[in-house]
Order: structure tokens, then C-alpha cells, then sequence
């Protein structure tokens, strides 16, 4: 996620929040691209360390979905950040920086595939543990009863007809057109229901 070259004011509230963390008031705030998501994100540099906040709505902190995950995965020895502090009353999180370089611009970036593989290999590492540890840890976390079905395929896929081909790309469709779309998109989405089921992210790439 790249941030804004414009420090960032938050509220009262959140300023206090911080100042309450670190103790001071000598920190600088970047706000960072925003992605599908209502969250939003902030990058917060104090004393050359750099941490991540993210602002949403106000949220139960016992069953917020986010940090139920997160303690999952962290009991899997899945790679997450560090939840430095919350307040669910202001919906908001503090966290460990991870950073702004993507796997593809390290790709890039190296330009050599021998220096760029094990990048790889270790995020496909993860995958693994997210589909196999994860999976296999007796916890009551919410990612073991939240399932990817039919219905939740179809809302996936009509989200993007909606936005991505009618809205952004400004593709018009008949009905008869539409009718195949949605025919061919049950098809996809039953048959990967009835599939096997494993904790997958669904915003791992």
C-alpha cells in the first residue's frame, strides 16, 4: 500500500489514541491507498518507526472479524502483523509495518528469476499453511464456519459484472446476454462449492 505524500490530521479521539501509545505527540500520519474495502488505512512514522492504523466503524474487539483471523493464523504460525494496540469503541487498530514491496515489484525489481524464487517459494509456503494448518487447528474461529458457497460465489461474481464490466469497462448487456453470463456463472460457482473445503484468503493476491 503506498501513502499520500501529505501528512494526515486525524480527530480528537484517534490523536489521543496515539498520543496514549507512544507517548508523545511527535509522530506523522500518511494516509494509504484505499483498496475495495470501507476500512481505511494510515501510515504513522514516530521516532523513525513506521506502524499502520486502521480506521473503520466502531467493532466488537471479542469477535471482530479481522483479529479473530489474525489469532488464528498466528496460532497456525502463519505470518501476520503484530497488533500493537485496539480500541474497538473508535474502530481502530494499530499495527506492525509490513511495508509497501509487493512480490511483483520485487520481481521486477530484481529482473533476475534466481534471486526472485524463493520470494516464491515462501509465499507459496503460506499458502500451503493457510490451506493445511490453518485448516487443521481445532480452534471455533470465524474462518472455519464462514464458507465460500453457491450464493457466496454469485454475490462475487455479479459484484464484478456490476463494477468492473457495466461500470468501469461500460459493457452493455441484453438479456439474452445476461442470461448465459448468470447460467455460466452458477455453473462455476456450483461446481467449486461442491468442491473440498480449506481456510483460504481471499486477498492473498
Amino acid at each position: 500500500m503506498s501513502s499520500s505524500s501529505e501528512p494526515f490530521v486525524f480527530n480528537d479521539q484517534i490523536q489521543l489514541f496515539l498520543k496514549r501509545y507512544f507517548e508523545s505527540t511527535a509522530y506523522t500520519v500518511y494516509q494509504l491507498a484505499g483498496d475495495a474495502s470501507a476500512r481505511k488505512y494510515y501510515r504513522i512514522i514516530h521516532e523513525s518507526v513506521s506502524y499502520v492504523l486502521m480506521v473503520w466503524e466502531p467493532f466488537n474487539e471479542g469477535n471482530y472479524p479481522f483479529l479473530d483471523v489474525l489469532r488464528h493464523f498466528d496460532k497456525a504460525k502463519i505470518n501476520v502483523p503484530t497488533v500493537l494496540r485496539v480500541d474497538g469503541n473508535l474502530g481502530v487498530i494499530l499495527l506492525e509495518d509490513l511495508g509497501d514491496l509487493t512480490l511483483e515489484r520485487k520481481f521486477w525489481e530484481s529482473s533476475n528469476f534466481n534471486q526472485s524464487w524463493p520470494f516464491y517459494q515462501k509465499s507459496i509456503e503460506q499458502i500451503v499453511m493457510v490451506h493445511r494448518d490453518a485448516t487443521n487447528l481445532k480452534d471455533t474461529s470465524v474462518c472455519k464456519t464462514t464458507q465460500f458457497d453457491t450464493a457466496k460465489f454469485m454475490w462475487e461474481m455479479n459484484y464484478a459484472t456490476e463494477h468492473l464490466l457495466t461500470g468501469l469497462l461500460k459493457f452493455k448487456f441484453d438479456d439474452n446476454i445476461k442470461f448465459e453470463l448468470d447460467k455460466a456463472f452458477n455453473h462455476f460457482c456450483e461446481t467449486l462449492h461442491n468442491e473440498p473445503k480449506v481456510i483460504c484468503h481471499r486477498d492473498y493476491h
